[in-house]
């Protein structure tokens, strides 16, 4: 059969009986039975994802469907955003939502790792409330207080520019380690996209702590292996369109 494009709004009408009831779901895409794969970042082996392709390969339009997949499955103001672009194009149209943090889109990389560090901070302080409550988990504070803790999703395209930066990498794979590791129980969740997985962008430390691995097309088979793991050389021969 011939390839055929995907719209969000027919993964979301398709899929609508098998979503899972979670605060934190998104339509990934379509599986060859038909049935609609969903991500549910309140799960252990989806909690923070890492998503690589080289340029043209759709890694934008998957990053803003995925930030409109969460919101039209998300009760109301139960999510908010931080999202950081350092090519200063992938999220433009999505200036000015409501739920995003402060309003905005990041761009600038100092900004950026701010915003990173007061996540860390933010994550440890639910830590201590959490204790409080006597509660392990962000959905169970909010029933036992009757708060309304909202899930935080990070969200950053071409991460690669703040790596290749001396003076922020080892910072950024220190944040990235902390939210991925103790993220999950707080509501914390983190998409790192690049269109450069190579070696020195996707380090040890990032591989390891990336539960979900998204490859669009890459360039080279090291490339697929690199993002998905050994044996996993195919993603050099996508298509190229998302």
């Amino acid at each position: 059969s011939s390839p055929q494009a995907l719209s969000l709004k027919t993964l979301l009408r398709q899929g609508e009986e098998s979503r899972p009831r979670s605060e934190a779901v998104f339509p990934l895409g379509m599986r060859v039975d038909g049935s609609v794969f969903w991500v549910d970042l309140s799960e252990p082996s989806m909690t923070s994802i890492l998503i690589g392709g080289t340029s043209g390969s759709g890694k934008s339009v998957l990053l803003r469907s995925v930030v409109v997949g969460l919101l039209l499955c998300a009760p109301k103001d139960s999510v908010n955003f931080t999202l950081i672009d350092p090519k200063r194009v992938t999220f433009v149209d999505l200036a000015g939502l409501r739920a995003l943090e402060e309003g905005r889109v990041l761009y600038d990389a100092d900004e950026a790792m701010e915003a990173l560090r007061e996540a860390v901070e933010e994550m440890e302080q639910r830590y201590g409330l959490m204790e409080g409550a006597r509660v392990s988990h962000l959905t169970d504070y909010n029933v036992v207080t009757g708060e309304r803790l909202r899930r935080r999703v990070l969200i950053i395209d071409e991460y690669a520019d703040l790596m290749t930066c001396k003076g922020t990498a080892k910072e950024l794979e220190l944040f990235i380690q902390r939210i991925c590791q103790k993220g999950r129980a707080a509501g914390f969740h983190l998409l790192l996209a690049t269109q450069r997985p190579d070696s020195k962008v996707v380090t040890g430390v990032i591989k390891a702590n990336l539960q979900l691995r998204i490859a669009l097309k890459v360039a080279s088979k090291s490339n697929s292996q690199i993002i998905l793991g050994e044996g996993f050389t195919e993603a050099q021969c996508l298509l190229g369109h998302g």
